[in-house]
């Protein structure tokens, strides 16, 4: 072979060589998806619901991407950047049935005009370019379609992204949704109470996954409808006694029932009150789910209630507002799991019951050890005194004794017995005589009928518009996805983080080394040697800081001049050898 020929073959060589890995490259991309997420609890990884749901695809799903293309903010650019490889990495792992098409709301008409129609919303959006402040409207919004049902993602987050895309593919891939029942009216508009926030914003999450539907004329003999599969009962007031029959008999039927206990009304002064019975009381106490008539004072985790002094706006911290923790949670309940926090505004204990026969009673979600009971209508008045009056509670309350915890909310599982074996309430009449004792029909009454489940919070506060935060959103949407028995959207919705502060090397060490929080010393012998042990808490927390900081790299410095020092020696042996 002359050279000439071997500089061709070469150079063919590197040709043919290029394009096979140009090519293993692109059949890579498509079909190969290697992924591994480091992290402690996995949170980064796809779960194995979502491939579960994926995996459900028959057909073509399309993904229609509304998002800004030049985003001016920094952050929000590398939100949307973030989005891209998550939809990229859900097109691959769907088997090329998830295809995603993106346009642009900024730069094209047509696309706004579509957005605006199927209810995208605009983020406003600010930078700074230079001395000039840049306001932005950003579109990241998604449509999916699939066999002519379509789902709207108004505006979507890196931080919630599987947790949303997952839950909605889910739902566009059931041919009927399940049916909550809602009992209950919000409080009239302009009226006091209705400052406290209404239940619109919750109607709206449960209509994501669910067909929301108003039950009505329980009183008037209307039974819950058979295609409700949760009813939620909001705030029950002074109930006939024919509802409490009717939603009595939906549990004996089989179907689920959550409850949302509050009989704390707020008045115009602030000043609270205690509201007449539920109308529910002997059902939940034969069934041994019924809230006391006081609430809970946490005094060890407690969430701040919004108060104004000097027009400057500032937190309080309030007991009335108990905080959820991890340990507040049972874990063994799948709405439960994972979750690290909620807060459950002005709640009331659930009295402690034993289980029914055949039947299980687990606590849901609970108070602090630190927590007691007080009468609401004497610890609540808000006024210029307010701070004040919460030490004073306080202080009284650990005069009392030891607290302890009080459960919030109760999950009752098996079969239940009905209060109205005796015979049916006759419907209300508003023509009767209301000192005429209440009639009774002779249609057949259930008891211990079929086996079901009756998710019980003492509170309703915590699921307004106003207190509907994202931990609050999980647990009750937590708790109805899994009455309806979809597993997979409690798994998807229970995947939090961890709570993973950081280490504040300074505050251990002025533990360690004894040094005083008090603002006020008496003498400068105390000044001086608090001066003293704050100088020699820092220099210990310096230390361990650097220490933290050199020890990875100098670790690693080790393990590759380790690794040069054996290799070199092989070597030399390996040489000698031969020689």
């Amino acid at each position: 072979m002359t050279r000439g020929e071997e500089r061709f073959n070469a150079l063919l060589s590197a040709v043919l060589l290029l394009g096979i890995l140009v090519l293993v490259n692109r059949i890579a991309s498509r079909h190969l998806v290697v992924r591994h997420d480091f992290s402690e609890d996995q949170l980064y990884a796809v779960s194995e619901a979502t491939l579960r749901t994926l995996g459900r695809l028959e057909d073509r799903l399309q993904v229609k991407a509304y998002f800004t293309g030049d985003i001016q903010s920094g952050q929000i650019a590398l939100a949307k950047a973030r989005l891209e490889g998550l939809l990229a990495e859900f097109a691959a792992l769907s088997g090329g049935r998830l295809h995603v098409d993106t346009v642009d709301p900024n730069t094209s008409s047509e696309a706004l005009s579509e957005a605006q129609e199927l209810g995208l919303f605009a983020f406003p959006a600010h930078s700074v370019r230079g001395i000039q402040r840049i306001r932005q409207d950003v579109y990241l919004g998604l449509v999916l379609r699939y066999r002519g049902r379509e789902e709207v993602l108004p505006f979507v987050s890196p931080n919630s992204f599987e947790i949303d895309l997952s839950s909605r593919i889910y739902s566009i891939l059931r041919e009927t949704k399940s049916v909550v029942g809602w009992f209950g009216a919000d409080p009239a508009p302009g009226t006091h109470e209705a400052q406290y926030g209404t239940f619109t914003r919750l109607r709206g999450l449960l209509s994501q996954q669910h067909l929301v539907e108003t039950v009505e004329y329980l009183a008037s003999g209307a039974p819950v409808p058979e295609r409700v599969d949760v009813l939620l009962v909001v705030r029950p007031k002074e109930l006939h006694p024919r509802a409490a029959f009717a939603i009595d008999q939906f549990v004996q039927r089989g179907g689920r029932l959550v409850v949302f206990v509050d009989q704390a009304e707020m008045g115009r002064s602030g000043e609270a009150r205690i509201s007449k019975a539920t109308g529910l009381e002997e059902l939940l106490e034969l069934w041994g789910a019924l809230p006391g008539p006081h609430h809970v004072w946490d005094t060890a985790s407690f969430g701040k209630l919004p108060m104004t002094r000097n027009l400057m706006q500032y937190g309080l911290e309030y007991p009335l507002f108990v905080r959820m923790r991890a340990d507040s949670f049972d874990a063994t309940l799948p709405p439960a799991a994972n979750l690290q926090d909620g807060v459950f505004c002005w709640a009331q204990p659930i009295k402690h019951a034993e289980p029914l026969a055949g039947g299980t009673r687990v606590i849901l979600a609970q108070s602090s050890p630190d927590s007691y009971y007080v009468d609401l209508t004497e610890t609540v008045l808000v006024d210029a005194d307010m701070e004040d009056m919460v030490k004073s509670v306080t202080a009284s309350l650990y005069a009392r004794g030891e607290g302890q915890r009080y459960a919030l909310a109760v999950v009752l599982s098996g079969r239940f017995p009905s209060p109205f074996e005796d015979g049916a309430p006759a419907p209300w009449d508003p023509l009767a005589d209301s000192d005429k004792p209440l009639e009774t029909t002779d249609e057949t009454v259930l008891s211990w009928a079929a086996d079901s489940q009756v998710v019980v919070f003492g509170d309703a506060d915590w699921v307004r518009d106003g207190y509907l935060r994202p931990p609050n959103e999980r647990l009750v949407s937590g708790v109805v996805d899994w009455l309806t028995l979809d597993e997979d959207l409690v798994a998807m919705r229970t995947r939090v983080p961890r709570d993973r502060r950081i280490r504040d090397f300074l505050q251990e060490e002025r533990i360690r080394v004894g040094a005083s929080d008090s603002e006020v010393l008496d003498t400068t012998g105390e000044i001086e040697r608090e001066m003293k042990l704050e100088e020699a808490a820092a220099r210990a927390a310096r230390r361990r800081q650097w220490t933290c900081m050199l020890a990875p790299i100098l670790g690693t410095l080790a393990l590759v001049f380790g690794f040069g020092i054996a290799r070199t020696l092989l070597g030399r042996r390996a040489a000698e050898r031969e020689a």
